[in-house]
């Protein structure tokens, strides 16, 4: 049915829908280098020619740089009604205005049993509200008399029950649930504003945040040659320092605007210093002996060894404190051989990267820190269950006789009708119990109690962008928990609008990142024109040690969420309760990114193949021109695991996660992976060169992406039962076309 209970005449058409929101990210760099260079010859002081054979000479570079970044972010809906529109209907004005479309696809599908011969069809036309029109919406304006005698009179505290569509069985309610009181169902005129208007757009705006990162670097490399450059060492050090600033919009609780223009919140300010610091070291064998090889070889040893971090903005972990920045330790050695006048050559190569605190997975529309499109439940669940606690506790002190979220009674199977059936219905909401429906309640005193010492950072809320503003250690100071809110709290929507976010800021799942393996490239000129390049690399690489602020916090979250905490229930007290989906929506996939922890990661390809070759033409009538291809063979990646329900979660024996089931009986075996498929591709290219004169240099090129393919789907990530759950696109055939003159 429709919204107000008319036939849908269009069930069973494919449909596809949006909510019509964006988000805007804009960034502004300043950047300011000096770099110095010199050079000191041994032989400019000194005569002795064995003593410049040794010391040979030594180049000194200096860098001295200041970076400044400004990143402004903002959530915004594309298309919202006017802030008249949420007074006309008896709404808070910042309920949300937003315009929210859905298209039909195609024919009734409801008798198929597969999806062919569905005829879909392409959306061929733009989605957008007119300027101004009429539809049908529910008033919710009050319709009936408060004066007792009129006869028009209705006690909005007078009985009413109805059937829950959403939850099944039969709610005992108040006159204030009832349809009927209201203006109802009528035609309204909608003004429409949209964000291509830019007198408009502020207005629709919902959250805006603002990094400003400033890094100041300066550091030195030295590169001396000894022996007649026969051993050449490399020696690199810089410091970084790094200011931070992190900033959210704010919202104004009454009318719902978002100021794009705010001033740095000075109190976030963070600093942060550290340095980098690499060396190597070549050794050419000399050729003394050299001269004695056959083919005219050359054989080089290397090693080289580094350490340094990631200079960055401040990142956030899971529970909205910072993360330190991301630090690297890489060692590589190896040997190269040339032969033939260096026209074949042949390098090998062994590494180990260990990058400790590196960024796993970030937060982008509903996932944060990656833990899938649930994700915001981190966020808005927190907050959602805080309103819903608040609410419970004004409740039963009869501070919101405007709603009766509290009275859990009344969805359990208890009336209300005698002073008897008041007392025991009173006596189960504050102390728990079993309903008459056979509902199992722990009582109000005690989840009232968990969420006035929930385990919530003080900033984090704030970190998270979220709405109204909550200070959870205000609340449990006073023992009140509406205390939490600085700006005040509604009482007539926290119930129904409890706030949240879109726009999450910056949280990131950090782990250390360890890849270890061999690398070979071997160069061929079997003519002078001909150039041959294969490239193999195999690597495996692992995650360890995922970054233990976050790991503490969901873990410390999970022991709340599956208490007395986590008891509280969603949405008009008939929903599942919050903990329930906090074990469904973060629990589950985190448990997965805590089993894959020293397996092979799923996101890199174990190995690659890579054959380049080029032939350049420099005589006759096609002098300048060059044509050449590449094949590229790569390996299948990790795309899923297998469901094991005798495996053993890594977090199983945790005591956070022992009221949790899903994670002591069986899960994704991460020794039981499901591997994507191979891809071959062969790509080409041909261009000219041509010299206009000794300045001037045209180059145009034609290059022909994955010859021969086309369009096609393939699997990126497979249920746990073996069945595909997302496709990618693999594109076919491409080409470009570069046109550059080099002066």
């Amino acid at each position: 049915t429709f919204a107000d209970g008319t036939p849908n005449p269009n069930v069973g058409r494919p449909y596809v829908t949006s909510g019509g929101s964006g988000q805007s990210y804009a960034s502004i760099r300043n950047s300011i280098r000096f770099t110095p260079t010199g050079e000191i010859r041994v032989s400019d002081f000194s005569e002795n020619s064995s003593l410049v054979k040794v010391l040979g000479r030594h180049i000194f570079t200096g860098l001295c740089e200041k970076n400044t970044v400004v990143l402004n972010n903002a959530a915004w809906s594309e298309f919202a009604t006017t802030a008249q529109y949420p007074l006309d209907n008896g709404a808070p004005p910042y309920a949300n205005r937003s315009f929210e479309w859905l298209a039909y696809l195609g024919p009734n599908l409801a008798g198929k049993s597969t999806a062919a011969g569905s005829d879909l069809q392409n959306l061929t036309y733009l989605i957008e509200p007119p300027r101004s029109q009429s539809a049908i919406n529910f008033n919710s304006r009050w319709n009936k008399s408060t004066s007792p005698g009129d006869p028009n009179y209705v006690d909005p505290d007078a009985p009413f029950s109805y059937l829950d569509y959403r939850f099944g069985g039969t709610i005992n309610s108040t006159q204030r649930d009832n349809p009927a009181n209201y203006v109802g169902w009528s035609q309204q005129q909608v003004e429409w504003m949209r964000q291509s208007n830019p007198a408009e757009f502020p207005d629709l705006v919902g959250a805006a945040s603002r990094t400003r990162f400033r890094n100041i670097s300066k550091g030195i490399t030295w590169q001396g040659y000894f022996f007649d450059g026969d051993l050449i060492a490399t020696v690199g050090w810089r410091t970084d320092t790094i200011t931070n600033y992190q900033t959210n919009a704010v919202t104004d609780p009454n009318s719902g605007f978002t100021s794009l223009s705010f001033s740095d919140n000075l109190a976030s300010r963070t600093d942060s210093k550290d340095t980098s610091k690499t060396w190597g070291v070549v050794f050419h064998l000399p050729k003394r002996i050299t001269s004695k090889l056959p083919w005219e070889s050359t054989i080089s040893l290397f090693y080289n060894r580094g350490e340094n971090f990631k200079a960055d903005a401040t990142r956030l972990s899971l529970a909205g404190l910072p993360i330190p920045n991301a630090t690297g330790h890489t060692t590589e050695y190896g040997v190269t051989v040339t032969a033939l006048a260096d026209k074949l050559s042949l390098k090998i190569a062994k590494f180990r990267t260990k990058l400790a605190n590196a960024t796993l997975a970030d937060s982008s529309g509903g996932s944060i820190g990656g833990l899938g499109g649930n994700g915001y439940v981190i966020a808005d669940g927190s907050i959602w269950g805080y309103a819903w606690a608040t609410a419970l506790q004004d409740g039963l002190r009869g501070q919101t006789p405007r709603n009766n979220y509290f009275d859990y009674a009344v969805n359990d199977g208890f009336t209300r009708d005698t002073p008897a059936n008041r007392a025991a219905a009173d006596a189960y909401n504050l102390n728990g119990g079993t309903s008459p429906n056979g509902t199992v309640f722990i009582g109000a005193t005690k989840i009232i109690n968990a969420w006035l010492t929930a385990p919530f950072p003080a900033a984090f809320f704030s970190s998270y962008s979220l709405s109204p503003d909550l200070n959870p250690t205000l609340g449990a100071k006073t023992g009140n928990l509406r205390d939490s809110y600085p700006t005040g709290l509604n009482d007539d929507t926290e119930i129904f609008d409890p706030g949240g976010g879109s726009n999450f800021g910056n949280h990131q799942t950090t782990v250390d990142n360890l890849s270890a393996g061999t690398e070979i490239e071997l160069n061929y000129q079997p003519v002078r024109n001909w150039n041959i390049t294969v490239n193999y690399s195999k690597v495996h690489a692992t995650h360890e040690h995922i970054d233990p602020v976050s790991s503490a916090f969901i873990g410390t979250m999970t022991k709340f969420m599956n208490g007395p905490g986590g008891q509280i229930r969603e949405w008009y007290n008939g929903g599942q309760t919050l903990g329930a989906q906090w074990n469904a929506s973060i629990v589950a996939p985190y448990t997965v990114e805590l089993n894959q922890l020293g397996h092979a990661a799923p996101e890199v390809s174990p190995w690659r193949l890579n054959l380049v070759s080029t032939y350049t033409f420099d005589r006759g009538p096609v002098k300048g021109m060059f044509v050449g291809g590449a094949f590229r063979d790569e390996a299948g990646r990790i795309i899923g695991y297998r469901y094991d329900p005798s495996f053993k979660n890594a977090n199983s024996s945790d005591p956070n996660y022992s009221a949790v089931t899903l994670v002591t009986q069986g899960g994704l075996n991460v020794d039981q992976p499901f591997i994507g498929s191979n891809e071959h591709h062969i790509d080409a290219w041909v261009g000219y060169t041509r010299k206009f004169n000794l300045k001037i240099t045209w180059r145009i090129q034609l290059n022909v992406r994955s010859v021969g393919e086309s369009d096609r789907v393939m699997a990126a990530r497979i249920n746990p039962d073996g069945t595909t759950a997302l496709v990618r696109i693999v594109a076919g055939m491409g080409w470009q076309l570069t046109n550059a003159f080099e002066f």
